[in-house]
């Protein structure tokens, strides 16, 4: 098989939230119109693949953001928050372990 999509769990996954395509407006996006709470969501891998537990826990940490608040209902303002924070921690993770690598060699 050459195209991952064609597999029907690959197919039914939902944007990367670390793609350079997806922003805040993407977010936005999938956010509208939600009667979800915002941890649900960001856990859902139809709606965004990838974002398990920890990573949902650490972006809503980080943002100061209760993983209760209803994601339909998020203003403009907080709708950047759970973007950034988990893209930001994945690049902090990858450095550290490359920094260990670099100690092991």
């Amino acid at each position: 098989m050459r195209d991952a999509t064609q597999v029907p769990q690959i197919a039914s996954l939902g944007p990367d939230p670390l793609d350079p395509s997806f922003d805040r407006a993407a977010f936005g996006a999938l956010l509208a119109g939600r009667r979800m709470q915002v941890k649900g969501l960001l856990r859902d891998q139809s709606v965004l693949s990838g974002v398990g537990n920890a990573y949902s826990d650490e972006a809503l940490h980080a943002a100061k953001m209760s993983p209760f608040a209803i994601a339909g209902s998020l203003d403009e303002a907080r709708v950047d928050e759970p973007v950034r924070r988990p893209a930001a921690g994945a690049a902090r993770r990858r450095r550290r372990r490359r920094r260990q690598a670099g100690d092991r060699a």
